[in-house]
């Protein structure tokens, strides 16, 4: 996929959908769909499905491939990012590799943490570029500290993974990287804001709906203009 059409594909709002469980503890997938029909009416650019709010932490390796072929099967024209993030790099190929065959769009990869003092930036570099070695789907770089027992991806990691030498035709086709969240990024970076105003605009009434919106964007273009201000220097 082109540069050009992974950013045509970002482009847009997307929910970080919940998996909704029943009494028994079970994954209530008649619920799931409930969710995402509803969801499928709104201009919603896409889901992110195994994210933070998707309980991937806590889902069976089963349980993650079923819930993602029911978005799959009803995502109607949506977008669908997929969370393959695992502890170890066999486990994350494993998913990636399962998820990737189930025709999601992107595949995200949150940064191993159980050893987060050994997370360097040579250990990520490796994980990252393992895992999307192995699959032909784009990768995405989720960058979530407060989920990852504080392991943030500096940008010199992120630039890094982007130039992996002598294997152009790989990045063009399929590791075409973007972030999500990253702190600060070199200009060529595309940037894609986090899902935290999806999460948050849902406890407002719809009559707040537009003065919450216009302040966080005002909010973000402040930020954003602070940190190519910065990088500029």
């Amino acid at each position: 996929m082109s540069v050009v059409g992974v950013r045509e594909k970002l482009s847009g709002i997307f929910a970080p959908i919940v998996t909704p469980f029943d009494e028994k503890g079970e994954i209530d997938f008649g619920a799931l769909k409930r969710n995402i029909g509803k969801m499928n009416q709104t201009p919603l650019r896409g889901y992110f499905v195994l994210g933070t709010n998707g309980e991937f932490r806590g889902s069976g390796y089963e349980e993650k491939i079923e819930v993602t072929k029911v978005v799959m099967s009803f995502r109607s024209n949506k977008v669908i990012i997929a969370g393959a993030s695992c502890e170890s790099t066999v486990e994350s190929v494993e998913l990636a590799r399962e998820l990737s065959s189930l025709g999601v769009d992107f595949i995200s990869l949150l940064p191993p943490s159980f050893f987060a003092k050994r997370m360097t930036d040579d250990a990520l570099f490796g994980y990252f570029t393992e895992v999307a070695e192995h699959i032909g789907t784009p990768v995405l770089l989720y960058n979530n500290p407060s989920v990852a027992n504080n392991v943030c991806l500096s940008s010199s990691l992120v630039t890094r993974v982007s130039k992996r030498p002598n294997t152009p035709e790989f990045l063009e086709s399929k590791i075409v990287l973007r972030v999500i969240m990253i702190r600060i990024l070199p200009l060529h970076w595309a940037r894609i804001a986090g899902f935290w105003l999806v999460q948050q605009i849902s406890f407002f009434p719809p009559c707040f709906w537009g003065l919450w919106v216009g302040f966080y964007l005002w909010r973000m273009f402040f930020l954003i203009c602070v940190v190519d201000c910065f990088l500029w220097l």
